[in-house]
């Protein structure tokens, strides 16, 4: 075999590589962060922000994954306990709160750590494995190979256990978070 066909060989082989590669379909970049032992990725394209941890007002009668109403930027937010709510591990000390965003209005998720921010690709998604947080009823779109559970933040904000309704108050937004569709206390 000559140089120059060895060099046309070991080009065809890279342009080859390069094609499959440009050929992945991203599925979307996630905000990686903490539940205890689990990983869980939170779609940037409905994450607001990550904040530290703010004070939280507890209210009667509402759920133990219910953690409490937060004053984030001048915006009352209902923050969760996915550990609880979800069954998925009781949370050490949550360091953040990670305010997701819908049409619907704001919800704040306990956070223990953020593990960084990252493109998931489609064929990272494990396919024909059963998603390990599917029996917990967490909505997600799959489970990655390294075990990271993509969030399905429209299905979350369409959890009858969670719903919440906005009104507009002038200069403020108020939200009532009515579990199980159940009319809040009064």
């Amino acid at each position: 075999m000559s140089l120059a066909q060895l060099l046309e060989e070991r080009a065809r082989k890279v342009a080859t590589k390069l094609d499959v590669a440009a050929a992945r379909r991203v599925l979307g970049t996630f905000a990686v962060i903490a539940l205890g032992e689990r990983k869980l990725g939170l779609p940037v394209l409905a994450l607001q922000e990550i904040v530290r941890a703010p004070s939280m007002t507890a209210l009667p009668n509402l759920p133990a994954w219910f953690a409490g109403l937060a004053l984030v930027r001048g915006e009352l937010v209902a923050v969760l306990d996915f550990g609880r709510l979800y069954g998925l591990a009781e949370l050490g000390s949550a360091r953040f709160v990670a305010v997701l965003r819908a049409e619907a209005g704001a919800l704040g998720v306990l956070v223990e750590s953020v593990l960084g921010f990252r493109q998931i690709f489609v064929d990272e998604v494990q396919a024909g494995v059963a998603d390990p947080a599917a029996h917990l009823g967490l909505p997600s779109l799959g489970t990655t190979r390294d075990l990271v559970t993509l969030l399905d933040a429209e299905r979350l904000f369409g959890d009858a256990r969670v719903v919440v309704d906005t009104e507009s108050v002038p200069g403020t937004t108020v939200q009532r978070l009515r579990p199980n569709g159940a009319s809040p206390p009064l």
